[in-house]
C-alpha cells in the first residue's frame, strides 16, 4: 500500500470519527431537551403559587433549516447560476487531475 493510499485512508477515517462526534453531539441535543421538558413538565405539579404552562418539545427536528434548500423559492437564474458555478468547480478539478499526470508504477517484480 503507498503512502499516498495510506493519507486517504487516514483522511476518511477522521471524516468519519468527526460524523460520528457531530451524530452523539445532535442526540446529546436531543437527550437534554426531553430530559429538561419533562423535568418542567413534573415540577409544575409541585408549583402551588405560579401557573406556569407546559414547556413543549421540539415541533420540528434541529437540523431541519440547515439541511433545507429552498430550491421552489430560488428563481430559474439563481437556480442556473448555481448549476453553472457547480459545472465550473468540477471542470477546474479536471484540469487540475489532468496536470497532475497518471503517478508511476512501481512494480516490485514479484
Amino acid at each position: 500500500m503507498t503512502l499516498n493510499k495510506l493519507y486517504f485512508y487516514d483522511e476518511a477515517y477522521k471524516l468519519k470519527v468527526k460524523m460520528q462526534d457531530e451524530q452523539m453531539y445532535i442526540a446529546s441535543c436531543y437527550t437534554f431537551k426531553a430530559l429538561t421538558t419533562a423535568l418542567h413538565n413534573f415540577s409544575l405539579g409541585f408549583d402551588t403559587k405560579h401557573k406556569h404552562k407546559p414547556m413543549e418539545y421540539l415541533d420540528k427536528p434541529l437540523l431541519a433549516k440547515e439541511f433545507k434548500k429552498d430550491i421552489e423559492d430560488m428563481t430559474e437564474e439563481e437556480l442556473n447560476k448555481e448549476i453553472q458555478k457547480a459545472i465550473m468547480a468540477e471542470e477546474m478539478w479536471i484540469k487540475a487531475e489532468k496536470a497532475k499526470g497518471l503517478p508511476s508504477a512501481k512494480f516490485s517484480g514479484r
